[in-house]
This record gives C-alpha cells, structure tokens and sequence, in this order.
C-alpha cells in the first residue's frame, strides 16, 4: 500500500508547513489548499454515509423491538423518542451530504 506523504517535514520546516494551517485558522485565507479542501470533503462525505448506515441499522432495531412487552406505560413513547432521534440523525447526515454534493461552502 503506498503512502501520499511523499516529504516528511522537520522542526526547522514547521513554519513553512504550518503556515497555512494558520492563516486559515486566522481568517487570512480562507482554505489550506484544493487538495486539502477536497480530503476533508471526502472524509465528511465518508462520516456522513457511515452515520446513515448506523442510523437506518439502529432505527430498524428499535422498530423491531417490542418496547410494550415489558409492561411499563411510557415504554412506547419511549420508543418513539428513540425512533425520532434515530431519524433525525440520518435526515442530517443525508443534508450534509447533500451539501457536499452540491458543493455548498462551509
């Protein structure tokens, strides 16, 4: 497997290499790099597809759980609570992505 790190910087390069980093982090640039800006794009786009799939799995498990079987009155609204922060977190990984395919600026 090959590495895309071709150059391993030294102490004496830090500012160099650093350097964007830290306009970017101060305003004075508003990206590190085109490169740099595509990785972490795809790494997001990565996240999001990976808390869909954890999502839909985990909303399919608790509709699929028998929460009344236990015989306390608020265990179906439970469920719902829990079947609506499982929605939820899958309708906001789809928008990020959507972002990113739109390629919305963040």
């Amino acid at each position: 497997m090959g590495s895309e790190m071709t150059y391993i910087p030294t102490v004496g390069d830090e500012d160099g290499v650093c350097r964007p980093w830290r306009d970017t982090l101060l305003g004075i640039a508003s990206t590190i790099s085109p490169d740099n800006e595509a990785k972490w794009r795809m790494n997001l786009a990565t996240i999001c597809n990976l808390v869909v799939e954890e999502g839909t799995t985990g909303l399919q498990h608790t509709l699929d759980s028998k929460f009344s079987e236990h015989g306390q009155s608020w265990s179906e609204w439970m469920k719902d609570n829990v079947v609506l922060l499982w929605s939820e977190r899958i309708v906001v990984a789809r928008a990020v992505l959507q972002s990113l395919e739109d390629g919305v600026e963040f």
